[in-house]
């Protein structure tokens, strides 16, 4: 069970103790876009009861880190009442001063619960960076998955298109999957996440081509117009420690108005004439090539103009869907009617 937690003065205070004088040694290195499976045991008896990573990152890096508890031992250890797994996550900047520090809640000595903590922040300095994961108060041990990412320019993604429908699986508890794609100001991305097989429950975020979020993890479905042009990044997975299959679409569309060819915000003999130019004169491609496609068949030329032409001065029927208000081309993706519209500046 996932829960929304508060941390507390106690947990904090050790974690900011524990990453400054716990032996550091036997650092695991670790990239952006990697999942990495690790253990706690029970610190007592344990030499190194710290578990330690280190990635290189450059300035003014978006950084992300999520620990995901996959099992809780419970139980007792050197004869002291042992409570959850409670962990905690502490990033130290190049100079080894602490620059970000999460814990989980102190959960008691319930073995059932599973949290995932996270620390988001920017990244100030270049260089190399450590990570040290720790039990709260060290009576607790279990496992868990580490990830990290960098939300502008992240690593290990795979590349999405609009019109793709992937199934993708999840074999790691609590895995995070990063993909990117390049969009236009103005675009809508239309991205959902569904569970396949398995116990997937489904969290998307996605975040700008400066890393800055502009979708936060809902119930694995966004809608999102895009604020400028770039590559954009997503995160996909699932709301703990559950595994299984799902499937991730996307498509990315443009809204327009059939009709204004030369995008102006109106339609008027600007447009035919923007048509004629640019199929006879000017020998150059439309920004978008639905909003010239006047009868919206499968091509844009000269009956266009002729077709607004008619409208506009001789009662001809209206330009076809969508006018004379903004919106999507009806067409599927990849049918025969879908011209593309790269870019049209004048829909909110």
């Amino acid at each position: 069970m996932f829960r929304t937690h508060i941390v507390t003065v106690t947990l904090v205070t050790f974690a900011l103790i524990a990453a400054r004088t716990l032996p550091t040694h036997g650092q695991t290195v670790v990239a952006y876009g990697e999942n990495r499976v690790g253990s706690l045991s029970c610190g007592y008896d344990d030499p190194t009861p710290i578990a330690t990573y280190r990635f290189t990152a450059n300035e003014d890096d978006r950084f992300v880190a999520i620990v995901t508890e996959c099992s809780d031992s419970g139980g007792v250890c050197n004869a002291t009442a042992c409570f959850c797994f409670d962990q905690c996550i502490n990033v130290l900047d190049p100079d080894g001063m602490l620059a970000m520090n999460n814990c989980s809640p102190r959960g008691g000595n319930n073995a059932t619960q599973r949290y995932r903590t996270r620390v988001q922040d920017i990244l100030f300095k270049a260089g190399t960076y450590s990570i040290t994961i720790t039990d709260g108060d060290r009576t607790g041990e279990g496992t868990y998955t580490l990830f990290i990412q960098r939300t502008n320019q992240p690593g290990r993604a795979e590349p999405l298109f609009s019109g793709d429908v992937l199934v993708i699986t999840q074999a790691t508890c609590g895995g995070v999957d990063t993909y990117t794609f390049a969009g236009l100001e103005g675009q809508i991305a239309d991205i959902v996440m569904s569970p396949n097989t398995g116990s997937l429950k489904p969290r998307l975020e996605l975040y700008d081509p400066l890393g800055r979020s502009i979708a936060l993890p809902g119930n694995g479905t966004v809608h999102a117009p895009l604020p400028r042009d770039g590559a954009y990044t997503v995160l996909a997975y699932s709301a703990v420690d559950e595994t299984g299959t799902y499937r991730i679409s996307f498509t990315l569309s443009t809204v327009f108005v059939r009709g204004d060819a030369n995008d102006d915000g109106a339609l008027n003999i600007g447009d035919p004439i923007h048509i004629f130019n640019l199929l006879f004169l000017e020998n150059r491609p439309f920004g978008c090539r639905e909003a010239a496609n006047g009868n919206n068949d499968a091509g844009v030329d000269i009956s266009d103009g002729v077709y607004l032409l008619s409208f506009l001065f001789l009662g001809g029927p209206p330009p076809a869907t969508p006018a004379p208000a903004c919106g999507a081309d009806p067409d599927p993706i990849g049918s025969p009617g879908d011209l593309g519209c790269e870019r049209y500046q004048h829909c909110p």
